[in-house]
């Protein structure tokens, strides 16, 4: 290896071991969704009174949820409102079937807006 490679190499090393303690943050691109309740795919025989969702980031103002049923309406029953690294919404009363969460979500650590969808299904309790 040529001592210009190996010059480059520790110096790249060096950057990547002191760049944390020198003050670099790591460059966040998505705030992740890391669970949901009702989860998703769940299987419910009651209507749930709030749909939460968590984050790896605190959710900044702009973030939406909406509970949509199988024709598109949405059963938010109150607007988005959000503690910590979690955001929610109630919702009316639900009857069987399938509904559909998507959300948008701004983070607090660089105002990009990360968006997706899940389903949970509510079946006649027996």
């Amino acid at each position: 290896m040529s001592r210009f490679f190996r010059v480059a190499a520790v110096a790249l090393l060096a950057l990547v071991i002191a760049g944390p303690a020198l003050g670099g943050q790591t460059a966040r691109a998505h705030t992740f969704l890391l669970w949901s309740d009702p989860a998703a795919d769940a299987v419910l025989t009651a209507s749930p009174e709030w749909v939460t969702l968590g984050f790896d980031v605190n959710p900044a103002r702009g973030t939406t949820i909406a509970v949509l049923d199988e024709w598109g309406n949405d059963l938010a029953a109150g607007p988005t409102v959000r503690d910590g690294e979690k955001a929610g919404v109630p919702v009316w009363p639900l009857g069987p079937g399938i509904y559909t969460v998507t959300y948008t979500v701004v983070s607090s650590d660089d105002g990009h807006e990360t968006a997706g969808s899940f389903l949970f299904t509510i079946v006649p309790a027996q």
